[in-house]
């Protein structure tokens, strides 16, 4: 069985050997995390927010009122309840985040 050639990507350069981390669905076994993740929960942390906030975007349009502020009340405090175990990772993740913004 002869090995697979690369594949490159249309401007020439190679493919990377894993597809870059999904923002939506993170599955991070199969992807690359970026370095300055200071856990390999982060993304899914992370995931568990932009689906909260997709959800209030297309439903409340950014204006909560009546029963939409009760949604958004229980989504704080799902969120406060949630993210407590990784407010240190979350920071961390911050923190070399910037710190690698800062040296580009």
């Amino acid at each position: 069985m002869k090995p697979k050639k690369p594949q490159s990507a249309p401007d020439g350069s190679p493919e990377p050997e894993h597809p870059p981390l999904d923002p939506i669905a993170p599955q991070v076994q199969y992807q690359d995390l970026p370095n300055y993740y200071a856990n390999a929960d982060i993304p899914h942390v992370l995931a568990r927010i932009r689906a909260m906030d997709r959800f209030f975007g297309e439903v409340v349009d950014g204006h909560p009122s009546g029963t939409y502020t009760d949604f958004y009340a229980a989504h704080l405090d799902m969120l406060e309840r949630d993210l407590r175990p990784y407010a240190l990772y979350l920071a961390l993740s911050l923190i070399a985040l910037e710190d690698s913004l800062r040296k580009k």
